[in-house]
């Protein structure tokens, strides 16, 4: 396994890589309404891009980030790959935790707090 750089947060990443490979071999399927803050939130995350660790989400061939409809409501559909996953985990936890007090902004946070707690839930992780 390939270690995320700089990883941050309190679970330490081999129980979320250890999780991930046991569950969803296949890739961590997400879906994320339209309008929603989490859904702004992981959309920040992932066009962040190659980020100062130079990392970057990633996803599996086939689920790259696309907008779905399912009736009158649209859902950000996505497939993360292991390591894109943790890279998204951790940029979740950056944006919670901000760079500085200066920048923390708290809509931003708790969307992004509770993201990370619903995937890590998920994956039957208490945080």
């Amino acid at each position: 396994m390939n270690p995320p750089i700089d990883w941050l947060g309190p679970t330490p990443w081999e129980t979320i890589a250890r999780a991930y490979d046991e569950q969803c071999p296949e890739g961590f399927p997400a879906e994320l309404p339209a309008g929603d803050p989490s859904t702004e939130i992981a959309i920040a995350a992932i066009n962040q891009g190659i980020d100062s660790r130079l990392e970057a989400v990633t996803f599996t061939p086939q689920g790259s980030p696309e907008w779905r409809s399912a009736g009158p409501f649209r859902k950000l559909h996505m497939i993360f790959d292991r390591h894109g996953l943790l890279v998204f985990l951790r940029r979740l936890y950056e944006y919670d935790y901000g760079e500085s007090v200066d920048e923390y902004d708290q809509a931003r946070g708790d969307a992004a707090c509770g993201l990370r707690g619903d995937i890590l839930q998920s994956l039957g992780i208490d945080e």
